[in-house]
């Protein structure tokens, strides 16, 4: 048995409670050291192999998720980016490892798009973090979270999301994005206003800022190294062993 964490003493016994763990960190590396590490708790050999299986999809996944590129158009002038883009609010916050973040909210207009009262279908939002410093716009590990449409403020259509925050304590930016092409193509928000019109331009210093207390301490690279060393050790020493 093992648990999330010393704020969180929920017991962990299931592949899909360590898959669901393993998602939140925002290393690969370690994603595989824990799902690993899960895999050598269990007592059914045949548990490990599934675990194993699963610690491959989880990185696979995550590297599939952040290779898949993303066509920003900002300051393009393209017909494709949205007008007017904002990330509106809570431009800061600090919560826990884990931890739901508050609503935050993004705006978007579009002429012709969003100036009535409903969700355009054309329209899509996605709220993203990545670490603090980076531009989402050439830092391709940012990850991001669908949001949802949430009501009409003036002739801007307001969107909605929360999500999971990392496992690692520290600083990390986030923002809004948005498609008014139904995914072709994205344009970046920013907290003084991004998009097309005059005097619009987005600035990666002009983000939302998240801090995350009471998680893991982000281990170096030779850290991150000495850990698949150790789970490398973990399996051929697991494999050697006779079923139980």
């Amino acid at each position: 048995m093992c648990y999330r964490g010393t704020a969180d003493l929920t017991p962990i016994t299931s592949f899909a409670a360590w898959n669901l763990l393993a998602q939140q960190f925002t290393r690969p590396a370690t994603a595989v050291v824990l799902l690993l590490y899960g895999a050598h708790l269990m007592s059914d050999l045949q548990k490990f192999f599934l675990l194993f299986a699963g610690t491959i999809s989880v990185l696979l996944s995550a590297n599939l998720a952040r290779a898949d590129p993303i066509n920003w158009v900002n300051e393009t002038n393209q017909l494709s980016e949205a007008d007017f883009v904002k990330l509106v609010t809570p431009l800061s916050f600090i919560l826990n490892a884990g931890a739901i973040t508050p609503n935050i909210d993004g705006e978007v207009y579009e002429s012709g798009a969003t100036e009535s009262a409903n969700a355009n279908a054309s329209i899509q939002a996605f709220v993203g973090y990545g670490n603090a410093g980076t531009n989402p716009l050439i830092d391709t590990s940012w990850i991001w979270f669908a949001a949802t449409w949430y009501g009409q403020v003036g002739n801007n259509d307001q969107y909605r999301a929360q999500f999971t925050a990392p496992a690692y304590n520290g600083t990390y930016a986030y923002t809004y994005r948005f498609s008014v092409d139904s995914g072709s193509t994205f344009t970046a928000a920013d907290s003084d206003g991004a998009g097309s019109n005059a005097g619009l331009t987005f600035d990666s210093s002009q983000l939302g800022t998240m801090t995350v207390v009471n998680g893991l301490s982000v281990p170096d690279s030779a850290d991150t190294f000495a850990l698949l060393l150790i789970a490398c050790g973990a399996i051929a020493f697991r494999l050697l062993l006779p079923p139980r």
